[in-house]
Formats: C-alpha cells, sequence, structure tokens
C-alpha cells in the first residue's frame, strides 16, 4: 500500500532558529473522522532523558473548527495560514502539493530565553485508528552569535 503521506522531494529544513519550510502532498481527501496526532518531545544538551512537551490526538475537522477558541494556537495558526496553502477547514482534500514557505516563530511565540535544546516534533494522520502518514521534524535551537567584544584598555581607558 502506497503511504497517503508523501513528502515534497524539494522540502527543505529551516535556516535558522526561527525558520521552517516543508512540503507534503496527500493522495487522496481524508476523512471526515480523519484524526491528527501531535507529538513534540526535547532534550536537554547535557541529559540523556528524552521529556514529552505535547502528546495529542484530535479529529482534524473539529480541531480546525474550534481553533477559534483557543487564543494561543489561534495566534500559531494565523501565522501559519500566512505561510502556507495549507486547509483551514474540511474536507482535507487530496493531490494538492501543501507547502509552507519561511514559517517564522517570532520571539512572542519562541521567546529569547528559550533554552537550548534538542528536539522532535511528528505529525501522525490516522483514519479508522489506523496510522496513514506521518511527518517527523528534527531540529535543535541555537544560541544567537554573540558580537565579538572589544577589549578596553583599562591604563588609557581606550577600545582596542
Amino acid at each position: 500500500m502506497v503511504p497517503l503521506l508523501k513528502p515534497d522531494k524539494y522540502a527543505s529544513k529551516g535556516t535558522n532558529r526561527f525558520s521552517s519550510n516543508m512540503a507534503f502532498i496527500l493522495e487522496r481527501q481524508l476523512l471526515d473522522n480523519a484524526e491528527i496526532g501531535i507529538k513534540i518531545t526535547y532534550k536537554y544538551a547535557n541529559d540523556p532523558k528524552i521529556y514529552t512537551f505535547l502528546d495529542i490526538k484530535l479529529i482534524v475537522c473539529e480541531a480546525l473548527d474550534s481553533i477559534q477558541a483557543m487564543p494561543m494556537i489561534r495566534k500559531l495558526f494565523l501565522e501559519l495560514m500566512s505561510s502556507s496553502n495549507l486547509p483551514c477547514n474540511c474536507p482535507i482534500k487530496g493531490n494538492i502539493l501543501y507547502s509552507m514557505s519561511d514559517f517564522i516563530l517570532t520571539e512572542d511565540t519562541l521567546p529569547a530565553y528559550t533554552p537550548i535544546i534538542s528536539f522532535n516534533y511528528t505529525v501522525g494522520f490516522y483514519e479508522s485508528k489506523a496510522l496513514i502518514g506521518r511527518m517527523v521534524v528534527q531540529g535543535s535551537t541555537l544560541p544567537k552569535k554573540q558580537p565579538p567584544l572589544r577589549k578596553v584598555n583599562r591604563k588609557s581607558n581606550t577600545k582596542e
């Protein structure tokens, strides 16, 4: 059986801490009772333990209908919609190249004090409780580059 979810061969990795790109095709329309499972795990650099941040499964159409009632998720969803052609209501049609370009998480969403971590973001699509497709994103947050420090000569109080 050919998987329902096919990653596009031109999908690319994000280029920095706040940017992401992707593309995929559904071979057919999702059923009305299709579910989406989202699992986000992370790991600190010096800790072998993997922590689960989110592990949830929702009916796709119900989730899309209720996004307006969840302010934090609504804000993220609106950002996602502004940089993609992902569907925002049902039915979720097949044979369409869905893509997202330069999806940027601002410091409002991912603050500057976000710890340096490795993460795994997995999205699974289910029909009749059976997994029909999966997308996995792995990455890490990186520290911002600091500007070079300038030496100060204490004796003369001048910069070198």
